[in-house]
């Protein structure tokens, strides 16, 4: 007989054929007899009747004890799981449509009115959402909003029918599509975004830190590696003693309160054990157990990349249609850059493949065709910026 109740295996609540075997077994158990339990028998009614009942309950208990667990709750239970990790399940939208409404000039139909089309069976109704005047064409366009949350899908020309009838307003229509609306998340998306923000409030990844480090007033680019090592070991120029990791930050005119903030956003993603690296900064964070830990990183040096864009170009084109779009496309990558990343002439031609004009490209770094590599210490800055 399987054990029932609470278990280091978990909780199995009985169901009505067990208690019915239960009960029937106890009482024979008790009073030494056999009984006749067929269907049209008092003792065999009243204890279907009781097993019934009991399986009920077992039937709620059981669900009451997998609500507290992620993999089996579900609706309110599984919200209320989300929310105590701060995640919240996403409500439906409404679908919106603008609609073109016709009839006599000046003929006002009020917010709320109704027109009709689209959704699954054609008959999706939609409500104005602002007061709309026909204008001196004899037509207005106006936003609707579906009565029902969800995914109501409304093609071209579907919005057609008028629901509220307005005198002097005699038809409507959509141009182009509705913007669909989501339905509610459901439970599985909603169980996996809890996991994944489970996973991203306790990261210790590297990548956390840089983005957290990224988000310190004045830190325009960051670098973090590492060394799991028990040996030291030089990682993208670092040098790097056994289970550690390198910070690099730039620029290094951080004012004191920032250089605090970087401190402590690196204490707070430090797993336990791993030390830092860095002669450039030494500074001391006070962690909530009231001990000191010294934080240590190094600023990045800039290296000058000078560019030259030579192109071909298309009929009818001079250099200055095609100057100064390829001279900001070359600005804004070199601000994207991050310390560390290497300025790739490939990433460049594509960009300047899109200027309209441009046939052929030619791109030279330091006045060399090839590209400029960096270290973990090394921003790439832009330099003179040329279009020849």
């Amino acid at each position: 007989m399987p054990d029932y109740g609470l278990t280091d295996d978990g909780y199995t609540a009985p169901r009505s054929a067990d208690f019915l075997t239960l009960i029937r077994d106890a009482y024979e158990e008790e009073t030494g007899l056999t009984i006749d339990w067929s269907a049209d028998t008092f003792l065999g009614m009243i204890t279907s009747i009781m097993a019934t009942q009991l399986g009920d309950l077992g039937e709620a208990s059981q669900a009451l004890y997998d609500a507290f667990d992620v993999g089996n709750a579900s609706g309110l239970q599984l919200d209320n799981l989300a929310v105590i990790v701060g995640v919240s399940r996403n409500p439906a939208t409404y679908s919106t449509a603008t609609v073109t409404l016709t009839g006599t000039v000046g003929v006002i139909v009020l917010e709320g009115a109704l027109v009709e089309g689209g959704g699954s069976d054609g008959k999706a109704r939609w409500a104005l959402t602002e007061d709309a005047t026909i204008g001196a064409l004899g037509t207005v366009d106006v936003v609707v909003q579906a009565e029902d949350a969800g995914a109501v899908v409304a093609d071209a020309a579907e919005i057609d029918a008028i629901v509220t009838p307005v005198s002097g307003w005699t038809a409507v229509t959509n141009a182009a599509p509705a913007t669909t609306g989501d339905d509610r998340e459901t439970d599985a998306a909603l169980r996996k975004r809890r996991q994944q923000s489970i996973q991203v409030a306790g990261s210790r990844s590297l990548n956390a830190l840089r983005a957290n480090l990224l988000q310190v007033d004045g830190v325009t680019a960051a670098v973090v590696v590492d060394n799991p090592t028990t040996v030291s070991a030089v990682v993208e120029g670092l040098t790097l003693t056994p289970h550690s990791i390198g910070v690099v930050l730039y620029p290094s005119t951080l004012t004191t309160a920032q250089k605090e903030a970087a401190a402590q956003a690196i204490y707070d993603h430090l797993a336990a054990g791993i030390s830092t690296n860095g002669t450039d900064v030494v500074a001391t964070v006070t962690g909530a157990d009231g001990y000191a830990k010294t934080i240590r990183w190094d600023w990045a040096g800039t290296t000058t990349v000078d560019v030259e864009t030579t192109v071909t170009l298309d009929a009818g084109y001079e250099l200055a249609d095609v100057e100064e779009p390829i001279q900001l496309l070359v600005a804004d990558y070199f601000t994207a850059l991050n310390v560390g990343d290497d300025a790739l002439r490939l990433s460049l031609w594509a960009l300047m493949a899109t200027v309209d004009g441009v046939l052929g490209v030619v791109v030279t770094l330091n006045t060399v065709d090839a590209d400029v590599a960096a270290d973990a210490t090394t921003l790439l800055v832009l330099g003179t910026n040329t279009v020849v």
